[in-house]
């Protein structure tokens, strides 16, 4: 079996905010695989298959933070490996739009990426960053806007078409790393 978790914070407040990415990655692709969301055990579960592979999509549901804590519970209860799981997630320094595929690596400060090291007690596994861009990089009018308001900030219309560009982007992607080499997945979608 193999996994893919989105990373966000749950609730009609964060729905629309830029920290979702990871969450509006799964949400599309529960709906391509057709299959529907249930709670169980603090996240939102839906099980697929793709090609030839048994695949569980997990929605952690106890905020950003503690994402490690309520996705971990599934992981060792089908027993899967960190190799065979893959994590979205929003990522500050790729420009809205942008995806990135990579394996293992540090955090670079992302507090869902540090849970989840820390209670997989792994950092094997494929993550694909969905870039929402970072507040340094845009000319706000009323002085610099700080990384928790933006990342808790809802998209401008110009950064909301990229980042749904990007959500089709990631959601293939994800299904890819799923069945073939990382690698090859890198080669497609890392490019500028």
């Amino acid at each position: 079996m193999k996994a893919v978790i989105g990373l966000g914070n749950p609730g009609g407040n964060y729905e629309f905010t830029r920290h979702n990415a990871g969450f509006w990655v799964l949400d599309k692709l529960v709906e391509e695989l057709n299959c529907s969301w249930k709670e169980q055990n603090n996240c939102q579960i839906a099980k697929s298959s793709y090609r030839s592979d048994s695949l569980i999509l997990i929605k952690p549901q106890t905020y950003m933070n503690r994402s490690g804590q309520a996705a971990s519970g599934p992981i060792r209860f089908y027993k899967i490996d960190p190799g065979d799981i893959v994590v979205v997630h929003d990522e500050l320094d790729l420009a809205p739009g942008r995806i990135q595929i990579k394996q293992g690596g540090s955090s670079g400060g992302h507090n869902g990426l540090n849970d989840l090291f820390s209670h997989l007690s792994s950092k094997a596994f494929t993550r694909i960053r969905v870039g929402i861009g970072h507040p340094r990089d845009y000319q706000p009018k009323e002085g610099p806007r700080n990384v928790e308001d933006w990342v808790l900030g809802k998209p401008g219309r110009e950064d909301q078409l990229l980042l749904e560009e990007a959500v089709s982007k990631a959601s293939e992607a994800a299904l890819m790393c799923v069945s073939d080499e990382v690698e090859a997945v890198q080669s497609r979608f890392n490019k500028k």
